[in-house]
């Protein structure tokens, strides 16, 4: 007899890191090990924190596909942070999932980038400054760093031992 909870697995490509809205995918897969899942239907809606309930109001209704997939909306993010919230998804022996928060925190930053606002972390998580159009890092002999414009944009090659470039 089946008397476990489907599962939810969440997967999002930037947690904790600035993103802008349009490189922010979210993709939520739910699993139904027995009787099947009572609907595809899901119920998801973003909050300010991990212990935010949202109002009924604030809900936004999905569907997975044959798969238990979904790839959910995020266009209407606006600049702030963000958790996910699924509602509770039942199997048809009315097993039921939390309601609860999945995920980690978004940080949603659609402002576009000035070039004083650039700055560079090694992999050594060491800071940079970015000056003449180079990245200057204290000591950065790793071959590959995050240059940051409030989201990721690429990575770096090594000039000498202290300077680097796009």
């Amino acid at each position: 007899m089946d008397n476990s909870a489907p599962s939810i697995n969440v997967t999002i490509n930037h947690v904790n890191t600035p993103v802008n809205v349009e490189r922010l995918t979210v993709d939520v897969v739910v699993a139904e090990i027995g009787v099947g899942l009572a609907s595809y239907d899901i119920r998801y809606a973003w909050v300010a924190s991990e212990t935010d309930t949202p109002e009924e109001s604030q809900f936004i209704n999905g569907k997975l596909d044959n798969y238990g997939k979904i790839r959910l909306d995020v266009s209407g993010l606006v600049d702030g942070s963000y958790y996910l919230y699924i509602d509770s998804i039942g199997d048809e022996l009315v097993n039921k999932t939390a309601a609860k928060t999945y995920g980690g925190k978004i940080i949603v930053d659609n402002t576009a980038p000035r070039h004083g606002d650039a700055y560079v972390i090694s992999t050594k998580n060491e800071a940079c400054i970015f000056k003449n159009d180079l990245y200057y890092c204290n000591g950065g002999d790793e071959l590959t760093i995050r240059v940051e414009f409030n989201e990721l944009v690429s990575t770096v090659e090594v000039m000498d031992n202290n300077r680097f470039t796009e």
